[in-house]
């Protein structure tokens, strides 16, 4: 098994990332909030059961139940919403002796929980997502720089915020967005006569939604005609006759609601087919089988398309079999790399940078990443994350 330098694997990604003629995209998971202090998908989904346990502890056993069987917060709140339409129109009274109310009161209650918990300062502030930010307001690519992210916290809008960097991130409007599937387009379009978001504006696509995203309804009613907004408020809503609309799943919503979402999806999957492409990903596991998808299938069909893949720990067996036969996925993890279809483990370095730590690659660690971007003048040491999504 060849070694690979990590001073080297690092000083070619600058390079790649150097060049204004590609087109730079970002895949963010939960580990990039988990490295300045949000929860991890598992913390997550405990925190969410202890916050509906000291409202209603029988809903509390519930939940907790169900999470179990389903291994994480996303799997049950897909399994609550899955239940509530298999009710739906049923002459069923209840599905695995969960009723329909209560199916309900469920996917509300644990929506509020994470728009509580996630909408909190994280313990590490803002200066990670700030630095982060102001690498990409300095970038000067031909086309705009994409930010998809699976996370539901708004950390990404925060620091570009914070650093003065203007965004787009699908709605028009700040009291109660809309969203604009034409100005999601418009990043490729070279038409005149109709508004477009300006070329120097960072996208941001969040693709399992946003605690700052509401389910609306129209004239106080709770049927048809429903659609998602994006509000000025992150904190979780009051009213029955909202709901947040995060982590998109089986449940059949009318198509105006699943606008955005697949929308969206549809534009990671564009975004991975343009020629001389490099999508950096960080913080995400390989956990979600949509995602995947996407991913395996471009790197694929689109061989001039390139994919990096960073993880903080070990890398799953999943992407190391799919590295090995595609020569456009590069993954690199703590302890070994496959680049161009071969295996490499990480030849040591006597000096610790924050990339190269104890014996181990630390690129996968969202904090060094951004160091790394903006040329080690900050953030200041990275700290301990996963890739938790």
């Amino acid at each position: 098994m060849p070694n690979k330098s990590p001073s080297q694997f690092v000083s070619e990604l600058l390079e790649k990332l150097a060049g204004t003629s590609r087109h730079v995209a970002f895949l963010l998971g939960a580990g990039t909030s988990k490295a300045i202090g949000l929860p991890d998908v598992p913390e997550l989904g405990k925190r969410v059961g202890e916050g509906i346990a000291s409202r209603d502890k029988a809903l509390g056993e519930t939940y907790d139940k169900i999470l179990g069987e389903r291994k994480n917060i996303e799997g049950a709140l897909s399994w609550i919403r899955s239940i509530a339409s298999v009710l739906h129109g049923s002459t069923a009274s209840n599905f695995q002796g969960i009723d329909a109310e209560t199916s309900a009161t469920l996917n509300k209650e644990i929506c509020g929980q994470i728009a509580r918990i996630v909408s909190q300062d994280p313990s590490e502030g803002f200066q990670v997502h700030r630095s982060f930010a102001g690498w990409l307001g300095r970038s000067e690519h031909r086309l705009p720089v994409e930010v998809f992210t699976l996370n539901y916290d708004l950390l990404v809008e925060r620091g570009l915020e914070l650093a003065g960097v203007p965004y787009f991130d699908g709605f028009a409007g700040v009291f109660e967005g809309r969203f604009r599937t034409d100005l999601v387009d418009s990043a490729e379009s070279g038409a005149t006569g109709r508004l477009e978001v300006p070329p120097g504006w960072v996208r941001v696509w969040k693709l399992h939604g946003s605690i700052s995203w509401r389910i609306k309804y129209p004239q106080g009613t709770s049927g048809g005609n429903a659609y998602i907004s994006r509000v000025g408020s992150p904190l979780p809503p009051e009213s029955d006759q909202e709901m947040l609309a995060i982590y998109p799943s089986e449940e059949k919503y009318q198509e105006s609601r699943r606008l955005p979402f697949t929308t969206l999806f549809d534009r990671f999957r564009r975004s991975l087919a343009v020629s001389e492409s490099l999508t950096i990903i960080s913080g995400y596991s390989f956990l979600d089988q949509d995602v995947n998808e996407i991913i395996f299938d471009a790197v694929e069909r689109f061989p001039r398309s390139e994919v990096v893949a960073l993880f903080f720990s070990d890398v799953p067996e999943l992407v190391v079999d799919r590295a090995k036969n595609s020569p456009n996925l590069s993954v690199a993890g703590a302890k070994l790399a496959v680049l161009s279809g071969q295996t490499r483990e990480w030849q040591p370095e006597e000096i610790d940078r924050c990339f190269w730590k104890g014996g181990e690659f630390r690129l996968g660690d969202f904090r060094c990443l951004v160091e790394t971007l903006v040329g080690g003048r900050e953030p200041s040491e990275p700290g301990t994350t996963t890739d938790a999504s």
